[in-house]
């Protein structure tokens, strides 16, 4: 820098003295000019522009107070990166702007109780839609608003991180819970249990935190494959928005070709016990579905052998797990019955003889069987028909086809 011009007029008029301030002025300039001296001002203003080059420090205390009237007429460059902060854990901006000149857009927080933190990814969205999740530690994520979590196979404790959760107890072995995180931090938190096993032994039970209930009970339990139900929250309980329960139709056999009864591996009936033999020519087809609380069973009978005179009943036991409700269906203690089990109505089809049992209601043996009393001749004829009021087959004809329907309510079943 140029140094000052300097002039001194002394009142007495001693230029020695005048010699001696002129020459020290121009060393405290000399020194300032080649770094070499420090300058120490308790107060200055710059009327004008101020310059400063190389490191400024302003203050040397965090008592010290920084006021800057002006606007920010540059950018600001840190030094290095990542490794400063802006205001600490107890003291912050009231609120941040941020625009391009024209618009702004103020982030300003909320009343807070308490310091937290909030944690970015690392990456922008794969996937246009995506939305930014954050969980319970403040940690963000890009990703849709519904979650699918892994595959549970035993007791597990929902986080309300996940939105989805797929739930297979046969492959743990064993009906197991999923309990729900407690309501008050899940307020409009929507949630889906799906239980997507093909087996009935094994129950999903969704049991909410402490007290609290789901539409007024204190669990709710998934029974076959594929049922679900989507919960939401208040705040305080749980409700059942939507729920799906339906099965498509299994298709299993239960009979041999000679009558005898045999295990259908399937999983509404476990087996079909004490059955009469029909001998040749048996075809039969069975399906069961469930809609809702009720169980749908479909028997389609063909016979195009003779067989012989005798009486029979069809038992069939219901899996594990699975029992009639019997304040619907009458329980009935007894073995036999004189009476048949289905009401049929009998007629002619193409010169022969046929059974058709159409929406059929079968009365229950247990709790956990189904009874079909049955009885048969060996001839048609005048004697025969009359002898049809305690049973629906003849097989002295050479075609006999026969429809069975039920529909079985079941105990404990979602509606």
């Amino acid at each position: 820098m140029g140094y000052p011009a300097i002039t001194y007029t002394l009142s007495n008029g001693a230029t020695s003295d005048a010699n001696q301030i002129n020459t020290n002025y121009t060393d405290i300039i000399n020194g300032l000019s080649d770094g070499t001296k420090d300058l120490n001002i308790s107060a200055l203003t710059a009327g004008g522009t101020a310059t400063f080059n190389g490191s400024v420090t302003l203050g040397n205390a965090s008592a010290d107070d920084l006021t800057i009237n002006a606007s920010v007429a540059s950018n600001i460059v840190y030094k290095t990166n990542a490794t400063y902060n802006i205001g600490s854990s107890t003291l912050a901006a009231a609120s941040i702007y941020l625009g391009n000149g024209s618009y702004t857009m103020r982030i300003l927080p909320g009343t807070l109780s308490s310091t937290w933190t909030l944690t970015l990814p690392a990456t922008v969205p794969s996937i246009t839609g995506q939305s930014l999740i954050f969980n319970t530690s403040g940690t963000a994520e890009f990703r849709y608003p519904d979650k699918f979590t892994a595959t549970k196979t035993a007791n597990y404790t929902a986080t309300g991180d996940e939105t989805i959760i797929p739930c297979d107890p046969t492959t743990g072995g064993a009906s197991f819970t999923v309990a729900l995180p407690a309501a008050s931090t899940c307020a409009g938190k929507s949630l889906t249990i799906v239980k997507i096993d093909s087996g009935l032994t094994y129950t999903v039970t969704i049991d909410p935190d402490s007290a609290e209930t789901i539409n007024g009970a204190s669990t709710y339990v998934l029974y076959t494959q594929y049922e679900s139900v989507t919960i939401k929250c208040n705040g305080s309980t749980w409700y059942v928005v939507n729920k799906y329960n339906q099965t498509g139709w299994n298709a299993f056999t239960y009979l041999t070709a000679g009558g005898t009864a045999a295990s259908p591996g399937n999983n509404l009936i476990s087996a079909v016990t004490t059955a009469p033999s029909f001998g040749s020519g048996l075809t039969n087809t069975c399906y069961w579905k469930r809609v809702g609380d009720r169980a749908l069973i479909k028997w389609q009978y063909r016979h195009t052998g003779a067989g012989s005179a005798g009486s029979g009943m069809y038992i069939f036991n219901l899996e594990s797990g699975i029992s009639i409700n019997t304040s619907i269906i009458t329980v009935n203690t007894g073995t036999s019955d004189a009476a048949s089990f289905i009401d049929s109505n009998l007629g002619r089809l193409g010169g022969k003889y046929a059974a058709n049992v159409i929406d059929g209601n079968a009365i229950a043996y247990s709790a956990t069987q189904l009874k079909f009393d049955i009885s048969y001749q060996s001839s048609a004829g005048t004697t025969d028909e009359a002898v049809w009021g305690s049973g629906f087959l003849n097989f002295g004809e050479t075609t006999l086809a026969m429809m069975v329907n039920l529909d079985i309510p079941v105990a404990n079943w979602n509606p």
